[in-house]
């Protein structure tokens, strides 16, 4: 990197920190690479690997970038990324497999640690970090944990982003933020890890994931702090809600963001009507700034969108009838069910019209979807039954025609 790059790099860095009103008590940036006591352990298994693993490593070859940067390769600045042993100097890129047997196994479950991390003295800790990250979902991504003396846990469990690459196809950085437990308080042994998962299916896309300028924040006697609750946080699809700002401080701008959300981001104090269109569990952020302090807080999972049921409209014995005939309706696929008209579930009426009859089927969680069916009244009379013959006395081996006089409109079968 050269001077002025270096001397930017300082600028930018020292905005940040006043602007976020932390104090760092713990930062690893990966240059040069760490060693001796302040070395991070790459190759930690916690699952499953074949034998030719995806695996951590710290160079340039994914060259660190400040967000939201488009990667870069051989830039000076070091990072720790999941490469491959297909192409081991090609930076954030993994081998998703599906050739097993034939050239290499590279289903990977494994975790890099950082060194022991004093935090006497310390509370409220933060841990910040830029990463890229894509993998797919599913059973290939990056993950977030911490070790306070008593074993490793999750603390994020799925670290993709939202817009994991840029135009270029190479991954854009972007700065993460998430609270440590209060485990994490006042120990000399804090542990950070980052995990990289991924099966053997040959489905994936990159980039992988790449770790840049890790830090452990606690945040400065002044500045404001972010806070905010919602209307609700287990909603049904489709559904949307409103946020509140409970920010102390003083701020004066706001900063959401709803992966997941019809709307994104916003800049509002207090957003309303924010929808979720797509079932699953989705994380929040705020980011408030007071004019020369900012605070964030990040919510993983803090909405859980449920899917609608599967709502079908019954009708026995048919939805074409007479006047007159008992027609029973009853919905299926969800847990209760309202039917308009004045019909009740499973209970027979006397048909009168041609209508359309709506359930409402409500299920477990108290998500609702609908579904109709038409009921064709038709005006039919009862049948009466009458036949005459043209000869009722007959020599052996004779003939007699039969004719039906039998009454009633609808009549569609005859048995002798």
């Amino acid at each position: 990197m050269n001077l002025r790059a270096t001397f930017l790099l300082i600028i930018a860095y020292c905005i940040f920190y006043t602007l976020n009103a932390q104090t760092v008590i713990w930062s690893e940036s990966f240059d040069p690479v760490p060693t001796g006591a302040a070395a991070w352990s790459l190759v930690n298994p916690f699952g499953a690997n074949g034998a030719d693993p995806n695996f951590w490593v710290i160079n340039d070859n994914e060259g660190g970038v400040a967000p939201t940067g488009c990667g870069v390769a051989n830039n000076g600045n070091n990072t720790m990324h999941v490469t491959s042993v297909f192409f081991p100097s090609g930076g954030a890129a993994y081998d998703a497999g599906g050739l097993c047997g034939i050239l290499f196994c590279p289903e990977t479950h494994v975790r890099a640690q950082s060194p022991n991390i004093s935090t006497i003295g310390q509370s409220n800790l933060t841990l910040e970090f830029d990463y890229i990250a894509n993998g797919g979902g599913g059973p290939d991504h990056a993950s977030v944990w911490y070790n306070s003396g008593s074993g490793w846990t999750i603390l994020v469990a799925n670290l993709i982003d939202a817009v994991p690459i840029c135009g270029s196809g190479q991954g854009m950085w972007h700065h993460f933020t998430v609270a440590l437990p209060a485990s994490a308080n006042n120990i000399a042994n804090l542990q950070i890890g980052f995990g990289w998962e991924n099966n053997d299916d040959g489905v994936g896309t990159d980039p992988s994931v790449a770790i840049n300028d890790v830090e452990i924040t606690t945040p400065s006697v002044s500045g404001p702090t972010a806070s905010f609750s919602s209307t609700d946080s287990t909603l049904c699809l489709g559904d949307c809600i409103n946020f509140n700002d409970l920010s102390t401080g003083s701020p004066i701008a706001w900063t959401w963001y709803f992966p997941g959300a019809a709307t994104t981001t916003s800049s509002s104090q207090n957003p309303i009507n924010i929808c979720y269109n797509t079932a699953g569990t989705f994380d929040v952020s705020l980011v408030v700034d007071d004019g020369s302090t900012t605070d964030s807080l990040y919510m993983p999972g803090f909405i859980t969108v449920n899917p609608l049921p599967t709502v079908v409209a019954n009708a026995s014995p048919a939805t074409t009838v007479c006047n007159g005939d008992m027609v029973t309706l009853t919905g299926s696929g969800a847990t209760t069910y309202t039917w308009d008209n004045g019909v009740t579930d499973g209970v027979a009426f006397a048909a009168g019209a041609t209508t359309t009859y709506t359930v409402t089927g409500t299920d477990a969680n108290g998500c609702m979807n609908t579904d109709q069916v038409l009921i064709t009244v038709n005006n039919c009379s009862q049948p009466t039954a009458s036949f005459t013959a043209d000869s009722l006395t007959i020599c052996a081996g004779g003939d007699i025609l039969f004719t039906d006089n039998s009454t009633g409109s609808g009549i569609t079968t005859w048995t002798w």
